[in-house]
């Protein structure tokens, strides 16, 4: 496994709790339509707050949540 795809992981989580306490950064994120502009700008959001990931952690992230959730339902 390379540390880019290690670093982009710890770099999506960390965007991802800078988010979580930030209620202004959330609803911007919530005011998007669909998974590819809320990649789109969770790729922006983050790169203004020093943190490196692509689209494609995103989508993943996205995909594994609806996974969770989909399981705990079941």
């Amino acid at each position: 496994m390379d540390t880019t795809s290690l670093n982009s992981g710890g770099d999506l989580e960390r965007f991802r709790q800078i988010v979580l306490e930030d209620d202004r950064l959330l609803e911007q994120l919530r005011q998007t339509s669909g998974v590819e502009s809320f990649a789109a700008l969770g790729v922006e959001l983050g790169q203004q707050r020093g943190c490196a990931f692509t689209m494609d952690h995103v989508r993943a992230a996205v995909q594994e949540a609806r996974r969770a959730r989909l399981q705990r339902w079941i």
